[in-house]
């Protein structure tokens, strides 16, 4: 059978999809090494899903501790795992801790901290299927 006429496969996202960013996604898709786009998107998805609770756990004893520089350490690296797969709403909010930890606010990072928590929850929850639903080559 010919797929060459079909149409060709919608993300399940929006553009206003907050949590996830369409635009980035489609823009990885289209600098996927030698065309790979499932590896690609899979690798990254894969680096997100395994890095960010890692990341979370991080924050979540430092701000048990009020080690703010550890507060302040897990949250930019949570936030750079978040840029690369497009989790716009995780990379607010890391921004917000790193501003509450200058101010030395841990209430603040603590509050931040549990909604960081909730969203990743529902962001991994796009990611899985996000990756479930990408092109497998034939």
């Amino acid at each position: 059978m010919d797929d060459s006429n079909a149409p060709p496969k919608k993300h399940l996202f929006t553009k206003m999809n907050y949590l996830l960013d369409l635009d980035h996604l489609q823009g990885l898709e289209a600098i996927a090494p030698m065309g790979d786009v499932e590896k690609f998107m899979s690798d990254l998805c894969v680096l997100f899903l395994k890095g960010a609770p890692m990341r979370i756990q991080e924050l979540d004893e430092a701000l048990k501790k009020a080690e703010f520089k550890g507060i302040t350490g897990a949250s930019y690296q949570l936030r750079g795992l978040c840029s690369s797969i497009g989790a716009k709403y995780l990379v607010d909010l890391c921004q917000q801790m790193e501003l509450a930890t200058t101010g030395k606010n841990l209430p603040l990072c603590r509050t931040i901290g549990e909604q960081l928590k909730d969203s990743f929850l529902v962001t991994r929850d796009q990611v899985q299927a996000y990756n479930a639903q990408l092109p497998k080559k034939s």
